[in-house]
């Protein structure tokens, strides 16, 4: 049984009058066939109150004994029934009268009883619940029956606020204004309802460039589908779908040249020149203690040579020869060494074959003492005949 999808007209009952009740006009069919008699829906009043006519025509006679004839009527005031002439068989009747009121009838019951036994059977037992109400009862749900502890006013109390549900509700129309944005409908964006299979399509309810975004600073896209577009100056790859570059971040940055007068942190930062306009570049600048090195292209090796701080001796080392075009001070010694900063051993030549002391390599040699062997030269004066030979810490330093 299903719930009743109409409402059951109900004709109008009175109690029983002595004066009378009016009821009209009340239309029926003369039966077609015999015997030509029928009931009216009330009992007339006794005497002659009854006025039968054909439908929206003059009135007919009534007869009180006797057979009708053509447009003539009999009337039984006891129980209403109504005789007409064989020669009005199926005409079209209307009947105005007054009765005393109506008896119950077991239709009129049974109407009741099935209206009432329709809408208990759809609404249930107990469909007001706890509340004073079926409206009651409809207007909340049980927050106890569910964990968002939804009621009635949660789905009515609600406003607004740029796109975005604030307070404690929601409605169809501010739900559709949050979900779509608020400049949906003025646009001309299609409703869910506006398309069909929308899920299949590209365009439409579902499509990025429907959705309303909010643009940061002077970005010019207002929708996602122009946040997505947004591309930078280098092509898009798999790993940076925006093509998104150095330049595109700062500015100021080049696709050739690198500079970093300010901080750059990474593993790794390339670049055809690099240039800082700070006081210097510094290599593990957190440390801890370690061997670094500034390392150079050579021979299709990208770290073929290199400048290297050798942490363990506590010295630089070139990996190849070093020409120094100006003058080369120290406040300490300079002195050969071995490979990977080992003690010298055997004998080193200062120059060598291909640039030896001899052609002019050094134009002065200068220090407070020289020794050889590890002992100091003798110092002083020595005559060979008329020739005096001054020598200070064995060399010669004047021959007079």
């Amino acid at each position: 049984m299903s719930y009743p999808q109409s409402i059951k007209q109900f004709v109008t009952k009175i109690d029983k009058n002595a004066s009378g009740w009016y009821v009209g006009p009340e239309y029926f069919n003369v039966p077609a066939s015999t015997p030509f008699e029928l009931y009216l829906d009330h009992v007339p009043r006794d005497s002659a109150t009854t006025q039968i006519s054909a439908s929206g025509g003059a009135a007919w006679t009534e007869i009180f004994t006797g057979t009708p004839g053509g447009n003539q009527y009999l009337i039984d005031y006891n129980y209403g029934k109504v005789t007409f002439s064989t020669l009005n068989a199926a005409a079209a009747v209307q009947a105005t009268y007054y009765n005393l009121g109506d008896d119950i009838m077991a239709e009129h019951v049974n109407l009741l009883q099935e209206e009432i036994v329709n809408v208990e059977t759809a609404v249930g037992p107990g469909a007001r619940g706890g509340y004073d109400t079926v409206e009651a009862r409809l207007n909340a749900v049980d927050v106890t029956a569910n964990t968002s502890a939804i009621d009635g006013a949660r789905l009515i109390n609600s406003t607004v606020t740029e796109a975005k549900l604030i307070d404690n509700g929601i409605s169809a129309t501010k739900l559709m204004a949050d979900i779509k944005g608020l400049n949906w409908v003025a646009s001309g964006s299609p409703n869910l309802t506006d398309i069909i299979n929308h899920k299949l399509l590209n365009v439409g309810a579902h499509s990025a460039t429907a959705i309303t975004s909010y643009s940061p600073v002077t970005h010019l896209s207002d929708t996602v589908q122009g946040h997505i577009n947004s591309t930078g100056s280098v092509p898009p790859t798999a790993k940076n779908p925006h093509g998104i570059s150095l330049d595109d971040i700062t500015g100021r940055l080049s696709v050739s040249d690198l500079d970093c007068s300010g901080v750059i942190s990474g593993g790794f930062v390339t670049g055809n020149i690099v240039t800082c306009s700070g006081n210097y570049i510094a290599i593990n600048t957190d440390g801890p203690d370690a061997d670094q090195s500034l390392q150079f292209y050579n021979n299709s090796s990208p770290n073929q040579q290199r400048l290297k701080w050798n942490d363990t001796t506590g010295v630089f080392e070139f990996s190849t020869d070093l020409s120094v075009m100006g003058n080369i001070s120290a406040s300490g010694n300079i002195s050969p060494i071995g490979n990977n900063g080992a003690s010298a051993s055997g004998v080193r030549d200062v120059g060598s074959a291909r640039t030896p002391f001899a052609s002019g390599n050094f134009d002065k040699i200068q220090a407070t003492s020289y020794l050889t062997g590890g002992s100091t030269g003798a110092t002083g004066q020595f005559t060979a005949g008329a020739t005096v030979v001054k020598v200070r810490n064995g060399i010669i330093i004047s021959i007079v």
